[in-house]
């Protein structure tokens, strides 16, 4: 009997060779066979439906083991915060144990996924930062073991970062009786770590900030910096800048879903207490950088609501991003649509010194809004108004500055009374049965 033997190759190379030789020539004999088996019309119709079902399972099962928004891993992390004592609050018990928070995802970015919750938009950071016990907590961090008087200072010196100096004492006990989830009035380190955490999102910051106040929408539940607030159903005022041929062939087809005057009337108030209520909220004035009438919307009872947060910052803020900024003309001094400074063309760094006011740009919503259709009377009346609102703007004369906030409020009060008079007028004709005009 011969013996026939296999010498198998001794290095690495020539044997790697060998393998994908013979791997290749097994892919080849599989691929053959099957194009072999399709040639045949009844074995090709099952080829197809047995390629179609292969790939219709792989896409049932990369929609079984996707994780959209990150929703697992996220939620994964804050239970574990949470039975770690790192994170409290009022959503995650029921986020944790009884599994009763159904998360939709709706959008995500690098750092953030957005959720839907019953009535409820979800927020929650994607990227989850982890304690170290052995490291030294830096000045921007709490600790453990801190006490109600060190995060009460703590809290002074961050709202006198975000709001400037003055008193925020009533912004510091709002932020505490919501920061004692369990309502104990006694504070844990996860309390006070997730409190922490949501005072660093400038959305929360600025909702909680506005809490009181209808226009905005209100904190639900959260845990640790995950929060939820209403998710507010509204019709946006208008939107010039539709660009569809519908408006290129009429300019004035914004106008075509309006709602009645007397219902537009009521919204504009909203929107002159918005303007009221940020001019000094928390001993702080506000503005609203990129305001536009697609940043406010109305509700199916015509309330109007504040649709878009991003771009209110306070006076502090916006004053140290001016000053961070390099310029040649007065044109790069420019944050958002309206906010704006001087440029010091000598240091060729903007200045602090703010030019710009809110109600400017609101009274020219007012224009596209109200006052093309108001009866003949109050069109002259609001022509003066908007007259005197065009003019006032700040200069680099304090005097004259506190002439200007004199003016303007004097002009927000004015305008207020003045719409809320035909609204009056209409609800006492409707009392008196009288035919009250929808115009």
């Amino acid at each position: 009997m011969v013996k026939f033997t296999v010498r198998w190759p001794c290095d690495k190379q020539s044997r790697s060779k060998l393998i994908k030789s013979a791997d290749h020539c097994c892919r080849k004999g599989i691929a053959r066979l099957y194009y072999s088996l399709c040639e045949n019309e009844m074995v090709r119709f099952t080829c197809i439906i047995f390629t179609l079902g292969c790939c219709l399972c792989a896409f049932l099962l990369w929609l079984f083991i996707r994780d959209p928004c990150s929703k697992y891993s996220i939620t994964k992390a804050l239970c574990q915060e949470y039975k770690n004592g790192l994170a409290a609050g009022r959503m995650c018990y029921d986020l944790c144990y009884e599994d009763s928070v159904y998360l939709s995802c709706l959008a995500e970015d690098e750092e953030t996924s957005t959720f839907s919750w019953k009535d409820t938009i979800v927020k929650a950071s994607k990227q989850r930062k982890k304690l170290n016990d052995h490291t030294e907590p830096s000045s921007n961090e709490v600790w453990e073991g801190m006490t109600l008087e060190e995060f009460v200072k703590k809290l002074e010196d961050f709202f006198t970062v975000q709001l400037g100096p003055g008193d925020h004492s009533m912004l510091i006990d709002r932020v505490l009786n919501f920061a004692d989830f369990n309502g104990d009035a006694e504070f844990l380190f996860g309390e006070i770590n997730s409190m922490w955490k949501l005072l660093h999102k400038p959305e929360f910051l600025t909702i909680l900030i506005f809490s009181k106040h209808p226009v905005f929408p209100y904190l639900n539940d959260t845990c640790s910096d995950m929060y939820a607030y209403e998710n507010i159903r509204t019709q946006v005022l208008y939107d010039k800048s539709d660009t569809s041929w519908l408006s290129r062939m009429f300019s004035d087809s914004y106008r075509w879903n309006f709602p009645p005057w007397l219902r537009r009337v009521q919204i504009s108030v909203g929107l002159l207490e918005f303007i009221s209520v940020v001019l000094e909220e928390a001993n702080t004035r506000f503005y609203m950088c990129n305001l536009s009438p697609t940043k406010f919307g109305f509700t199916n009872t015509f309330q109007m609501k504040v649709t878009s947060l991003h771009g209110i910052t306070s006076e502090e803020k916006l004053k140290i991003a001016l000053s961070q900024k390099k310029c040649l003309t007065d044109s790069d001094c420019t944050i958002g649509q309206i906010c704006h400074s001087k440029c010091d063309i000598k240091r060729q760094v903007c200045s602090e010194d703010i030019l710009s006011l809110d109600i400017v740009e609101v009274c020219r919503i007012l224009v596209d809004y109200i006052f093309f259709d108001a009866p003949s009377k109050l069109k002259a009346m609001l022509k003066i108004f908007v007259t005197k609102c065009s003019s006032l703007h700040y200069s680099h004369n304090s005097y004259n500055n506190s002439q200007v906030d004199i003016n303007h409020n004097l002009l927000i009060d004015d305008l207020i009374a003045i719409l809320w008079d035909q609204i009056k007028d209409q609800s006492t004709k409707w009392f008196k049965n009288e035919p009250i005009k929808t115009l």
